[in-house]
């Protein structure tokens, strides 16, 4: 990769160890530490691109980041604890929620039903809805879910956004 400064080009190899940081501190030795482009037009658009860039990479999102999203959301207790040692992902005044990713929707049946009847609050599932492809997980779920009088609710990476 090559940069245009203001002294001609460079090659940025020692940048390569900034990769690490956070981007604000990236944008930082960008705009201050190396000289500004020579154009200011060519220097508003890198510094456009790179904002752009910069706040799409939030990294892979874990289950565990939909479960704090919705629970708080919807006002529940996150991971509340049953006697026996196991966890309720979300615990709502109403409803006692496994959050899954929809390949494992069967394992999320059991879970919301057992929790369920161990805090006498009806079962729910939060699906985690990643691609086209796991639409046929939710169909199956839903399914069973209309049967057994369990609520289900989906979302997608780009409802996090």
């Amino acid at each position: 990769m090559i940069i245009l400064r203001s002294g001609g080009l460079t090659n940025p190899g020692h940048l390569s160890g900034f990769s690490s940081l956070p981007s604000s501190s990236l944008a930082t030795i960008l705009t201050k530490e190396i000289k500004p482009l020579s154009n200011p037009k060519l220097h508003l658009l890198f510094l456009f691109i790179f904002s752009l860039l910069s706040g799409c990479s939030h990294g892979p999102l874990h289950e565990k980041d939909f479960q704090k999203w919705w629970c708080e959301k919807h006002q529940g207790t996150l991971e509340h604890r049953l006697p026996d040692g196991t966890r309720v992902d979300c615990l709502t005044r109403e409803y006692a929620v496994e959050v899954e990713y929809a390949p494992k929707w069967a394992e999320s049946i059991g879970q919301a039903l057992y929790y369920a009847q161990s805090t006498g609050r009806k079962p729910g599932v939060l699906m985690i809805v990643k691609s086209g492809g796991d639409e046929r997980f939710l169909k199956r779920l839903r399914v069973v879910a209309k049967e057994q009088g369990i609520k289900v609710w989906t979302v997608r990476p780009k409802d996090m956004d």
